[in-house]
């Protein structure tokens, strides 16, 4: 004999569990959705930003290469324009220089006479500063054999030259010099009246006069009255008295 077993109806109690259960599952579905779909928004939110930032840094340097090109621009421009005028300036230099070559072949011989004739008129004046009178001369000759200087610019120095040697002549002063005395080389006071009598005081008090004529100077103390008044001219010069009467030892400079 058969038995057919039919399923038993469940208690109202068990079938309200199961709806809370599933209701229970479905709500906790529905809050881990919402929280990661609130985590993308937020990501999506970040990486929008970050886009932002980058798209503004980039629009920034852009700026800045646009303003970079447009400085390097203009110091091309102005680059180009300086390179004209210098090759506008090297032309006129060029075509000055031909003109100057020409004009300097005709001045050279007689620059050369003019500093011939200023050497020989130092060398046989008073041995005032001679070795850095006649330098001058010796630097202009060099500078004139190497090329560089002109001849028409020798000749501006050569003038130069020759109006010190006219302003040696007006002046009386007080000045400091080397000079050969009998004990050997010593720096001494100096006391010039133009170029036409010098005197000299060293150390020790002694005073004296340059005497004798070019290539055989001499440096001759003095004593007596002849040793005041150069003192006294010395006194003078010293106290800025560069004019007046003064008595002075009556020196023969040969020559001169």
């Amino acid at each position: 004999m058969r038995l057919r077993l039919s399923p038993l109806p469940l208690p109202r109690a068990a079938l309200l569990a199961l709806a809370l259960l599933g209701s229970s599952v479905a709500l906790a579905d529905e809050t881990d959705q919402a929280r990661r779909l609130a985590e993308l928004r937020a990501e999506v939110e970040s990486l929008s930003a970050e886009i932002d930032a980058v798209k503004e840094d980039a629009r920034g340097e852009l700026r800045s290469i646009e303003l970079q090109k447009t400085d390097l621009e203009a110091r091309i421009r102005q680059e180009e324009v300086r390179v004209e005028e210098l090759q506008r300036m090297i032309e006129r230099q060029r075509t000055a220089l031909q003109s100057e070559k020409i004009a300097g072949e005709v001045l050279s011989p007689v620059l050369d006479k003019a500093l011939a004739d200023l050497r020989s008129s130092i060398q046989g004046s008073l041995p005032y500063r001679h070795e850095d009178r006649l330098a001058e001369i010796d630097k202009i000759e060099s500078q004139l054999v190497d090329g560089t200087l002109t001849p028409q610019r020798a000749t501006t120095r050569v003038w130069q030259l020759v109006e010190d040697e006219l302003r040696l002549t007006r002046e009386n002063i007080l000045d400091e010099q080397v000079v050969p005395l009998p004990d050997g080389e010593a720096l001494v006071d100096v006391a010039r009246v133009g170029m036409v009598m010098m005197y000299w005081r060293s150390d020790d008090g002694t005073v004296g006069a340059v005497t004798g004529g070019p290539g055989n100077w001499s440096y001759t103390p003095l004593d007596g009255a002849s040793a005041t008044q150069v003192e006294k001219l010395f006194d003078a010069l010293e106290k800025q008295v560069r004019v007046g009467y003064f008595e002075l030892p009556n020196v023969l400079v040969e020559g001169l």
